[in-house]
């Protein structure tokens, strides 16, 4: 199962709207029309705007009230354009001027979230609590940077802070409801859920569905998330989120040509709609066309700014990798990185590009700075277990493999992983102890009772067996690797080489199982 898909899934922080009311810009010496562009609501775009507002700022420098404002728009301005380093440069001129403006505390917080640093997004937010401690969108932002780093406990907190100042706001019942999902609470996230739809059945039943949709699927009951999506369509035709939700978990059941149905439902709503573009180049990627995926790619590239730039990257280095384009994929994970030194996702990806080409020392590395910027990811341990496993370094997979099975106690693939590290190495299984927490009436559900002794590899195969192609092809991969390397553990070597042979010809190259495949193979060669 790719890693990838899973982390489609995962639960993003939910950004919150800040709208405060600016007051009118005093003209003072500047120009009226200039001026007027700056603070005025007419059609008017944003170069025009921002050039007003720097007339403003330059007619009065002394005048601490007029330029504020002026300060504030041009940030404002300058967001739309997606220049987030210079509206950050403009809160801050405000904040040294007047170190006690709160609410340009507030917004370039947002700005220093958007760009992806959360350590000063979180900064900037606690200084705005300080300052006003009643203000809810002081806490909102930060309870959704406090998601962003995983630490739901604290945003729990502030979420609390919310409701204790605003009862019914919707916002803080749905952030909280994804901090409890981040914590393995599902039944109090869907609380929290439903309390949204409750409170604002026009406003909020379309987002507390989708929130109460996205626990359900990932604590594995796809059938009522799915009505829920179904619902929240019916609710809303024109909502993206719907669609964006229901596709990644189409995607999760290997549902390609659904889930690019949807996305390209939401291209047709909202053709700038960059996650709608980089979610069907995985679709693709998925259905072995990576040319179509970077396409898409491309288009969030075009269209997205900084952000959309970042997303097409990290798509399109997906796709490189797919095509086995490996130097491509490596550049485009460079320059993603560049963007975005503080998100773990590039170092991530850019690590199972280094594992595919053999080259663990930089793949670990990368790893090790993806745990830094994002320690409660199981994925990226997974994954530095991986990379530890093919290097032979089993004690530090096992070590690996724990600590993601205390972060997602219910993944059968961190299950599966550890049972061999512990067999290679001697150790008791516990994998009949874990099954206990793992859904087993789904895929790989048949590999985990081959690695019980409860089934045949024959019958696993027969498991895999799927009308549809993309389903059928990704199950054959992980059969035939598993099934390799439980073969390999328990000394039946012939049988081992044979079914990782089919694993390294018949993995697509995305798939987490391709890159070790291919290096027990070499190390076999060696051997024998």
């Amino acid at each position: 199962m790719t890693e990838r898909v899973k982390r489609a899934f995962a639960a993003k922080a939910m950004m919150i709207a800040l709208g405060v009311l600016l007051a009118p810009i005093p003209t003072v010496r500047a120009q009226p029309s200039l001026a007027a562009k700056c603070n005025g609501t007419a059609n008017i775009g944003a170069d025009d705007r921002i050039a007003g507002c720097t007339a403003v700022i330059e007619a009065a420098p002394g005048n601490l009230q007029g330029t504020t404002f002026a300060y504030f728009r041009r940030a404002m301005f300058l967001l739309e354009k997606g220049e987030v380093d210079r509206a950050i440069a403009d809160y801050t001129h405000v904040i040294e001027r007047d170190p006690n403006n709160q609410i340009a505390f507030v917004r370039r917080a947002w700005a220093y979230q958007r760009k992806g640093d959360v350590d000063a997004a979180l900064a900037d937010f606690g200084r705005a609590v300080e300052l006003n401690p009643k203000d809810a969108y002081a806490y909102l932002g930060r309870a959704g940077a406090y998601i962003m780093k995983g630490d739901a406990d604290r945003a729990i907190a502030d979420y609390g802070q919310v409701v204790l100042i605003h009862p019914d706001n919707v916002a803080a019942y749905l952030g909280r409801a994804q901090a409890y999902d981040l914590k393995r609470e599902p039944d109090r996230a869907i609380a929290d859920c439903n309390r949204a739809i409750e409170i604002s059945p026009e406003r909020g039943a379309g987002a507390g569905l989708i929130c109460r949709a996205r626990v359900r699927i990932t604590n594995g009951d796809f059938a009522l998330g799915l009505a829920d999506l179904n619902q929240a369509i019916q609710f809303n035709p024109k909502d993206a989120g719907a669609y964006l939700t229901r596709a990644a978990a189409y995607l999760m059941r290997r549902d390609i040509d659904s889930a690019i149905a949807d996305y390209s439902q939401v291209i047709a709503l909202h053709p700038d709609n960059v996650d709608a573009y980089t979610g069907r180049g995985r679709a693709y990627d998925f259905k072995d066309e990576p040319d179509r995926a970077i396409v898409d790619c491309d288009r969030a590239i075009a269209i997205g700014g900084p952000r959309g730039a970042a997303a097409g990257l990290v798509c399109r280095g997906h796709a490189h990798v797919a095509k086995g384009d490996f130097e491509l994929a490596s550049a485009d994970f460079d320059q993603v990185i560049q963007l975005s030194p503080k998100a773990s996702g590039p170092y991530e990806g850019r690590a199972a590009v280094f594992l595919a080409r053999g080259d663990l020392e930089r793949a670990l590395a990368d790893i090790k700075q993806g745990i830094q910027l994002a320690p409660d990811a199981p994925g990226l341990y997974r994954l530095a277990a991986v990379a530890h496993f093919q290097g032979g370094l089993l004690q530090e997979a096992r070590d690996d493999l724990v600590r993601a099975g205390e972060l997602d106690r219910k993944n059968p693939y961190t299950q599966l992983w550890l049972d061999l590290v512990r067999q290679k190495t001697g150790q008791p299984s516990g994998l009949d102890e874990a099954s206990g927490r793992l859904d087993l009436s789904n895929w790989p559900a048949p590999i985990v009772r081959l690695f019980l002794g409860a089934t045949t590899l024959e019958d696993v195969v027969k498991a895999a067996d799927d009308a549809n192609p993309v389903k059928m092809r990704g199950q054959l991969c992980e059969a035939h690797f598993y099934g390799g390397e439980l073969a390999l553990a328990k000394g039946a070597t012939d049988e081992a080489v044979r079914l990782l042979r089919l694993a390294a010809d018949g993995c697509p190259k995305t798939y987490v199982e391709w890159a070790p495949a291919n290096a027990e193979l070499r190390k076999l060669d060696t051997r024998h």
